[in-house]
């Protein structure tokens, strides 16, 4: 203790010493922050270019919460109101000086376990029904059966706007052969749009669709976080409970695992999108395992861009099997047109097609059609940013007749979900068809609010900033819960991109004083509170 509190003071010292023999240094060195955040708010400090953070002389949130401690980002969280100074050691990367930066806030807003208040359409229950089967929200009682029939509980994480999720509800969850193998198992839905069970909030669910296997202590067994068929699924399940007497989070804590526990607790990480964790998982059995191999260079991709995201992707999609080679793939499209080569274009698309002459061979099965459907949106996409357009209406054709094929496969071949997908796949090359089925989505389910929210963020697309505001707020009077946020969230881009700078702020200031976070890191109420803080700081400028 007494070796540790003098090197705490020598560095400190060091520091201080340090940053006085420096007459240039600069006057801030942590990036723009929120000064008066919400109470559970997660605030994110950063060095600013050229520096970085003394993880040595460690980082103090001021009395809040430390989620993370790195060179180059500090996370703090607040659970009550009131002013708190945190205190973290900045150095320039040169190590020419060290010195402690103070960060003054003052944390306000309303404490609560829910996630939005003062807003009309504030619910106890959603009108996104359960799946056959599956208990709505109702965590003790699942707990309670679960004990009762010594069952681990299958957890289905949802939303009512969620493309895919409503897929895996309509094509799997209400399959009749998955109906019949997961009989006896114990399943709960849980609704992103109302308040998540308290109990729910340290599993951490930071996207969905996702499905985790949980024992009776709600201790997690595995997960895996997208759309999967009814046959996958059910192998999946298979698979985890027979690990249901070992828990995945208590291999994090070893400190020695076998290359099963690695590969096990790698792609866990990666499925929670922890990906330096799971690379540090498998990093070991990386050259010696292919599956390892696999997850380790897919959880490493993550933090590459551009042609540097096409090279390591090039050869990992190959390695993905059972027609799930899409979700990596989705980056390729480039996001600012002009910084791209055409080598990046060329490269982009072989891959692609590589992928659809693979997908082709699976033939109607489920997951290889979705992949059919959603490589050639891709493929679509890429097109476009080369101003291909007859090719990209070429690939949407493909693809919506992909999403035909899913049609069959849900209740009665009249599933909303397969019908979602070819709206937004059209309205991004043929919008007069977009259109008409999304007119037709409304008609059979006037209540839900998500087809003119997806239908305002394909008009932003399309720079018609006007009509897209006019359909969000028909999407608004219908919104609730977390789905009222990510209209406000939307509302904040369209008003910025088409220049209503200030009535952006005012905007963006009258929602941040509407909403309350829960305790939860991972909440999407976090990510929409955080892009809300992105706008805020970009309007500020």
């Amino acid at each position: 203790m007494v070796t540790k509190m003098f090197s705490q003071a020598l560095l400190s010292a060091l520091c201080l010493s340090g940053a006085a023999a420096q007459e240039a240094e600069p006057k801030g060195l942590l990036e723009r922050f929120p000064r008066e955040p919400l109470i559970n708010e997660i605030v994110f400090f950063k060095p600013v270019s050229g520096h970085h953070f003394n993880e040595q002389a460690g980082a103090d949130c001021g009395g809040g919460r430390r989620l993370e401690s790195g060179e180059k980002a500090v996370r703090c969280q607040y659970g009550k109101p009131g002013r708190v100074e945190a205190k973290l050691y900045v150095c320039d990367d040169a190590k020419t000086f060290c010195r402690q930066e103070k960060a003054e806030l003052r944390v306000g807003g309303s404490a609560a376990k829910g996630q939005y208040s003062e807003h009309p359409r504030k619910i106890s229950r959603s009108p996104n029904v359960a799946a056959p089967g599956f208990i709505q929200n109702d965590v003790s009682k699942a707990l309670e059966l679960a004990k009762s029939k010594k069952s681990p509980i299958l957890i289905f994480f949802t939303q009512l706007y969620c493309p895919p999720c409503n897929l895996f509800k309509e094509v799997t969850l209400s399959d009749a052969a998955f109906q019949k193998e997961t009989e006896e198992l114990v399943k709960l839905q849980v609704d992103w749009d109302v308040e998540i069970p308290e109990r729910l909030t340290g599993l951490e669910v930071p996207s969905t669709p996702a499905l985790l296997l949980v024992d009776r202590e709600l201790r997690e067994i595995g997960r895996f976080a997208r759309f999967s068929s009814p046959e996958l699924t059910l192998r999946w399940i298979r698979e985890q409970s027979a690990l249901a007497d070992s828990p995945v989070e208590t291999l994090a804590k070893k400190e020695k695992r076998s290359l099963a526990e690695a590969k096990r607790l790698g792609r866990w990480w990666h499925e929670r999108k922890e990906h330096e964790k799971a690379v540090a998982a498998l990093a070991a059995y990386k050259e010696s395992d292919a599956e390892a191999g696999l997850y380790h260079d897919w959880a490493a991709a993550q933090s590459k861009k551009g042609e540097d995201y096409l090279q390591a992707v090039g050869p990992l999609v190959g390695r993905i099997t059972d027609c799930q080679s899409h979700y990596p793939l989705w980056r390729l499209i480039p996001e600012e047109k002009d910084k791209v080569s055409d080598n990046y274009y060329a490269g982009a698309i072989e891959i692609i097609r590589g992928e659809l002459r693979r997908t082709e061979s699976g033939g109607a099965r489920l997951d290889c059609l979705l992949n059919r459907a959603y490589l050639n949106e891709i493929l679509a996409g890429v097109r476009m940013h080369q101003g291909d357009r007859r090719s990209a209406r070429a690939a949407i054709e493909e693809a919506v007749s992909a999403y035909q094929g899913f049609q069959i496969h849900t209740p009665q071949g009249r599933g909303k979900s397969p019908k979602v997908y070819q709206a937004m796949a059209w309205s991004r090359i043929q919008a007069g068809e977009g259109e008409k089925l999304y007119h037709e989505l409304k008609a059979e389910d006037p209540a839900n609010f998500s087809y003119e929210y997806l239908q305002a963020s394909e008009l932003l697309d399309q720079k018609l900033y006007e009509r897209a505001l006019e359909t969000l707020a028909k999407a608004e009077a219908k919104a609730m819960g977390n789905n009222w946020f990510r209209i406000k969230r939307l509302k904040t881009e369209i008003l910025v991109k088409a220049g209503r700078k200030e009535e952006a702020r005012r905007h963006i200031a009258q929602a941040l004083t509407q909403v309350r976070l829960p305790a939860s890191e991972t909440s999407s109420g976090q990510r929409f509170v955080g892009a809300m803080r992105r706008f805020e700081a970009e309007l500020a400028d």
